[in-house]
């Protein structure tokens, strides 16, 4: 810790500062250190957090968000796919007909929020990877699939 000293000049210390869970950016943690130049004095100082972005994790207050790849396949029919989440890796099940962009919640993965003595959630996200190829009984497949939903109403589709 350096900085001016009044009088004394300027002074610096090593100081051990305990983060406390759950703190983000634009948060203070406040810490009592030596006053420089007076022995035995102490004075209270408050030290801004700043909460560097994660590689794989967003965080919406106690909420953290997270992206997974479904194969098209896996989307249509359900599966339990393996997810990240500050703890480890948990089994999550996506259900059938899953679409791309929905949302599904891990109730007490998030982050601890203080000020509310609780764990937030963890939203998963769901990104549907198309096949970049299809093989010709993939596509017969899909044909047949949507000559059912034109039945259904729904668009007709070009083959």
């Amino acid at each position: 810790l350096g900085g001016g000293g009044g009088r004394g000049g300027i002074a610096s210390q090593r100081i051990d500062i305990n983060i406390p869970p759950g703190v983000d950016t634009g948060d203070q943690v406040e810490v009592q250190v030596d006053m420089p130049g007076k022995k035995g004095s102490k004075m209270r100082v408050a030290i801004p957090i700043e909460v560097e972005p994660h590689a794989l994790f967003t965080r919406e207050g106690s909420d953290i968000n997270v992206r997974c790849d479904v194969p098209l396949h896996s989307a249509l029919l359900g599966t339990s796919l393996r997810v990240p989440t500050l703890d480890g890796h948990v089994e999550l099940a996506v259900p059938a007909c899953s679409q791309h962009g929905d949302k599904l919640r891990l109730r007490g993965k998030g982050i601890y929020d203080v000020r509310r003595g609780v764990k937030g959630d963890q939203y998963v996200e769901l990104r549907i990877a198309m096949p970049k190829k299809l093989t010709t009984k993939q596509r017969e497949l899909i044909s047949q699939f949507g000559m059912e939903e034109v039945g259904k109403g729904e668009a007709k589709p070009k083959v």
